[in-house]
């Protein structure tokens, strides 16, 4: 029989140490994770739904208001609407504005968006804005979230069952559960050099379909921008597909269409077609398809365009999902665009921000109050009046059943239906 092996003092005090090592290792991470600076509290009751409303209110009287600085127009859910503030986010019962839930950490928030059913929210982490949460709206329950590399300033868009978050060097796309489909453009440590073919390329403006990404790009080589047509789900995420590519044009006042745009913006897209905004000496709306092939070309009115229009990101368009019409902001008024070939039908000046449908009518916001517009022909059918105290600028709205909340700078207000 072989006698064990004895243990000596010194490999007792190794082991020992190696223990030591570990924990101490171990708690040095939990003191430098966000996890230990964050702080959840979920509802006690979950928000309740709110049905959508079957018509329009006679009249509109404010429910509540919250400050929320970090959101530029309303994200709502179900029957919540969040609230952004710098490290922040919070859920509110959309008829009372009593806050339900919470979520804060030490790292400030890049962005935050919203589908029907998850709150989604981009903090600052050593890798850029790359820390990404989901919540459920109504409790505030935690759901899937990620770690990646981003940039310092991103931007998120979704189409309700996939996201695209992009910043000027780097987009990522991902599913609903925040596993990313694709990645593009910057990769600081590649696993297989040569994948990205446009690693060099700057992002201006990117938007995300069911099996397309759009994507306005400014290469080092091109003259001007280039619309890149990404499959949202390739084969490997590592290695984005391209569809095709256009370099996009714009309309000289004497040489006539000529590439070399600066500024263009996707104002819709789906996966047949994108429409974007170009500017230029007569500002158009350039239609391109599923390979980003040019199908079709429309000017736009000028007397809805505004510097806003082509400065920074811009809103992409309400779609009327019984009618097929898209309404985009332009700046200085609202653009409505055919279904069939996405040109220009009606134009609507003088609006405010973002309008939003509710019951098949459009509201639009408007000095005096809120516009009740049919979408088909842009022809106003009366005006609810709101008392805004002073004049506030950009208002952006959104609904959350027959509650219209507006965005008014840094303030949520919520209007409800009165007598």
């Amino acid at each position: 029989m072989i006698a064990p092996e004895r243990r000596r003092r010194a490999d007792i005090a190794v082991a020992a140490l190696l223990v030591a090592v570990l924990a101490a290792a171990a708690l040095g991470a939990w003191w430098a994770s966000p996890a230990r600076h964050a702080s959840l509290v979920t509802a006690a009751e979950p928000i309740p739904e709110i049905e959508q409303a079957t018509a329009v209110p006679d009249a509109l009287v404010e429910a509540w208001r919250e400050r929320s600085p970090g959101s530029t127009t309303p994200i709502v859910a179900r029957g919540a609407v969040i609230s952004v503030r710098a490290n922040e986010v919070g859920g509110h019962d959309a008829r009372s504005g009593a806050q339900a839930w919470s979520y804060r950490r030490a790292e400030a928030i890049c962005t935050a968006t919203s589908t029907w059913n998850r709150v989604i929210v981009a903090f600052r982490g050593p890798r850029g804005c790359g820390e990404v949460m989901s919540f459920d709206p109504a409790s505030g329950e935690r759901g899937p979230q990620r770690t990646s590399e981003a940039d310092a300033t991103v931007t998120i868009e979704s189409n309700g069952s996939r996201f695209a978050s992009f910043g000027p060097t780097r987009l990522e796309g991902w599913r609903s559960d925040l596993v990313r489909t694709v990645e593009t453009g910057r990769v600081s440590a590649p696993i297989e050099p040569g994948l990205q073919p446009r690693d060099d390329c700057e992002i201006r403006d990117a938007a995300i379909t069911q099996s397309r990404i759009p994507m306005i790009v400014q290469c080092p080589d091109d003259v001007g921008e280039r619309l890149v047509m990404l499959a949202s789900d390739p084969e490997s995420f590592r290695k984005p597909e391209e569809f095709g590519d256009a370099l996009l044009t714009r309309t000289d006042a004497t040489l006539g269409e000529v590439p070399g745009v600066d500024g263009a913006r996707i104002v819709s897209a789906s996966p047949q077609s994108t429409v974007i905004a170009v500017p230029g000496d007569r500002p158009a709306l350039a239609i391109f398809d599923g390979q980003a092939e040019p199908r079709g070309r429309h000017d736009l009115p000028p007397r809805v365009l505004a510097a806003e229009a082509f400065a920074g990101a811009t809103l992409p368009a309400v779609l009327d999902g019984s009618s097929g019409i898209a309404v985009w902001d332009a700046g200085a008024g609202l653009v409505a665009l055919s279904p069939n070939d996405q040109r220009p039908i009606w134009d609507f000046p003088g609006s405010l921000g973002q309008p939003a449908m509710m019951a098949g009518s459009l509201l639009v916001p408007v000095p005096s109050g809120i516009a009740v517009v049919d979408v088909r022909t842009g022809e106003p059918i009366r005006t609810m009046a709101v008392d805004r105290d002073e004049a506030p600028g950009t208002v952006n709205l959104a609904v959350v059943g027959d509650l219209v909340i507006e965005q008014r700078g840094e303030t949520l207000v919520a209007l409800a239906p009165g007598p």
